[in-house]
């Protein structure tokens, strides 16, 4: 009898189960169509727009505004002209100011475009139809997304409750240990190389255009004193980037050399980080390898690492020290803490804004203090950060009189700041009036936002607005001739008596002001940028602003390099038309524009890739998940008394976030250039989130035994 009833039991949950997984199928398909259906990447319904209010933008563009959806590019919409469909949609918008002739792009909740002939379409008696995926209701979405979601979780719960699956999956991957590593290894680095080659060979293959940022020219100057034989003064910047530039053009006098190695690092930070996990937690590694892959994929990502910018670099520092730093704390080797601690100290030296480093290198210490590591591998973790630290402070004082790191932070905060500047009766007459000078430069509806609402977009982007005029307008050349043109070491000080002063005359704004900047920094998930739109804008910068005269040094060269890029046929030089002002008056003149053409790879990055990236990664869920996982990990590691590893690693991952967000943004505005460089964090939170129930999960028993438990 007792037999039976077990039979039946078993019999009643496999049936459960079966019920579960068809249920929990059926569901997945269906979520799977709506997902592809919001994405445009798999159309279900279609829905005609006629375009009846226009307003002009530029020359050809005009802009109509989109009733009850929003679209975004690339986008698969089509527009309609008498019926015929206009055939160059995602257009950039520069080329459809300056050619026109058809071209289109969706921008949220309007479209900006150009007739056919260029013709006005408000009075040329032409009907524009706008044909888009139909929006499905939202209420119908979530209730069929919930209920996938319960089905799946009873599907887990069922066969966990399950001995028989359960006992047979764990005895195949106790049998075949190997076979089961080897599968781990080869699907962990395929979820990391596919997705990077699908974004960055279109690139390399066909529009291998080098992006020179305007910070550029900051950074190569110090290679340019390397070069001459002088001592590098990092005044401005500090000296990461410049020595990874300095080191890659020993071996190729070219620009393109210093984007394949940024991309190559890149590649390889990823899954270096991947084998960190594989080395310790093999049970996660493929979970850790997807939402890698995931945000190497990004546009964000791909735009650092083809231009001559600090981000690529420094992101990796931070992947390549949090790496080292997980297999380090598990194995107790003085090697991995030597490596983590190197790339810590580098992030610094890349980019001052690291500088939450030294928050993470403390707390480090502390925990390893706390655990009794080897005194060995103490000092390997605590000597090379120190180390570089005191090495750059010490060159600073000893070429510009100031211990630094980096000497540009004052200057990034009073331009971030400068709406809160006063003048003051302790202030020289000279200074007041620079200060008066600075105020005179801000639109008075940017210094109402900022100190009465409380919208995060609207605030940041009246920081922005203030700190870019006054970048225009000199305002630090200001302050500087005002107090005399003093020594740097002197004239931070006065930038430092001035941020105080403003803070202490205003706290409760700029308390607001930061609250809500790091409200943007998460914020910026939402947010993307376009890589194509960028490669076509930094090679019309190359069409008709060719130097006339080059330099024979090698400065010179490399920039007759970017300004004279190779033809290149995967691009259209097209005629344009634009408007200048010329003596009061606005004149039209003709020039040149390129436009790049689409091929296969490009199309499948752009409106598949690109869709699917954007529509799982680049949403407000992940940042909320991850400050979950952060407040459980440091509950987790308060309760035990700074004991537990893995809520450590967590704990410690998610700080670096937190720091970084809090230095950006006291000191400045936000951009998704500042706050991408840490985003894998909030990926890998999740992965790595099984780590506090590990004791639960059988499966991550694939720990290597010779981890350090």
């Amino acid at each position: 009898m007792k037999k039976k009833l077990k039979s039946d039991s078993v019999h009643g949950r496999s049936s459960k189960a079966i019920t579960a997984a068809v249920l929990t199928i059926v569901l997945g398909i269906l979520c799977v169509l709506l997902f592809l259906h919001d994405e445009e990447i798999v159309i279900l319904s279609w829905k005609h727009q006629r375009l009846n209010s226009f307003t002009h933008k530029n020359v050809n563009a005009w802009y109509a505004p989109i009733e009850g959806d929003w679209l975004s590019s690339p986008s698969r919409t089509i527009l309609l002209e008498d019926g015929r469909p206009l055939s160059l949609p995602n257009a950039s918008q520069q080329i459809i100011i300056a050619i026109g002739k058809g071209r289109f792009n969706v921008l949220g909740d309007r479209v900006l475009f150009a007739s056919s002939d260029n013709t006005d379409p408000s009075t040329n008696a032409r009907l524009y139809e706008l044909v888009s995926r139909s929006p499905l209701p939202h209420g119908l979405k979530q209730v069929i997304y919930l209920l996938s979601a319960f089905s799946l979780v009873f599907l887990l719960s069922t066969l966990s409750k399950t001995n028989d699956i359960k006992g047979m999956v764990l005895g195949v991957v106790r049998r075949r240990r190997r076979f089961v590593d080897m599968a781990i290894a080869v699907v962990s680095i395929s979820l990391v190389v596919v997705p990077f080659l699908i974004t960055r060979l279109p690139f390399f293959l066909y529009y291998p255009v080098v992006t020179m940022k305007s910070d550029f020219s900051g950074y190569y100057e110090i290679v340019r004193q390397l070069d001459m034989g002088m001592l590098p003064m990092f005044s401005l910047r500090t000296p990461g980037y410049p020595f990874f530039m300095k080191a890659v053009l020993m071996f190729s006098n070219k620009l393109i050399s210093v984007v394949v190695v940024q991309n190559l690092l890149s590649l390889l930070s990823a899954l270096i980080f991947v084998f960190a996990i594989f080395k310790t937690y093999r049970g996660l590694s493929v979970f850790v390898a997807a939402l890698m892959g995931a945000f190497i994929s990004s546009h964000f990502h791909v735009d650092a690492d083809i231009a001559l910018l600090s981000e690529s670099l420094y992101t990796n520092c931070a992947i390549l020290s949090f790496a080292f730093l997980i297999v380090a704390v598990n194995m107790r080797k003085a090697v991995w803490f030597v490596l983590s601690s190197f790339f810590m100290g580098y992030a610094i030296y890349t980019r001052p804004a690291g500088m939450f480093f030294a928050a993470i290198y403390c707390i480090t210490i502390f925990y390893l203090f706390r655990n009794k590591y080897p005194r060995k591998a103490i000092a390997a973790y605590a000597l090379p950060f120190a180390f570089l630290i005191a090495l750059v402070t010490s060159y600073n004082y000893f070429t510009l009189k100031t211990l630094s790191i980096g000497n540009y932070g004052e200057m990034t905060a009073i331009l971030g700041n400068m709406t809160l500047l006063e003048q003051d009766a302790q202030y020289s007459k000279e200074l007041n009036l620079a200060i008066r000078k600075a105020q005179a430069l801000l639109l008075p509806k940017d210094k109402e936002a900022i100190a009465v609402s409380w919208d995060p977009y609207r605030v940041n982007e009246a920081v922005f607005n203030a700190a870019g005029a006054g970048s225009d307008n000199g305002v630090l050349d200001m302050i500087k001739e005002a107090a005399g043109n003093p020594p740097l070491g002197q004239l931070r000080a006065v930038y430092r008596q001035l941020l105080f002063d403003a803070i202490k005359k205003h706290p409760l704004i700029y308390m607001k002001k930061t609250i809500l900047a790091i409200a943007v920094y998460f914020l910026n998930i939402n947010t993307d940028t376009d890589i194509y739109m960028q490669l076509n804008e930094s090679y019309n910068k190359t069409i008709d602003s060719r130097l006339t005269a080059i330099d024979t040094n090698e400065s010179g060269m490399l920039y007759h390099e970017y300004y004279n890029p190779p033809q290149l046929n995967t691009f259209t030089v097209l005629r344009k038309s634009y408007v200048v002002q010329k003596n009061g008056m606005m004149v039209q003149e003709q020039g040149h524009a390129a436009e790049f053409v689409p091929v296969f790879l490009q199309q499948l990055h752009y409106h598949v890739y690109t869709k699917l990236q954007r529509g799982l990664f680049r949403n407000g869920l992940w940042p909320a998940m991850f400050l979950i996982v952060f407040a459980v990990s440091a509950m987790h590691l308060l309760q035990n008394r700074f004991i537990d590893k893995e809520a450590f690693i967590l704990f410690i991952m998610g700080a670096a976030v937190i720091g970084h967000a809090l230095i950006v943004a006291m000191a400045a505005y936000n951009e998704p250039r500042f706050s991408y460089t840490l985003e894998f964090i909030y990926y890998q939170s999740l992965a790595l989130a099984p780590l506090l129930i590990r004791d639960k999960l059988e499966l991550l028993s694939l720990k290597p035994s010779e981890v350090i438990p």
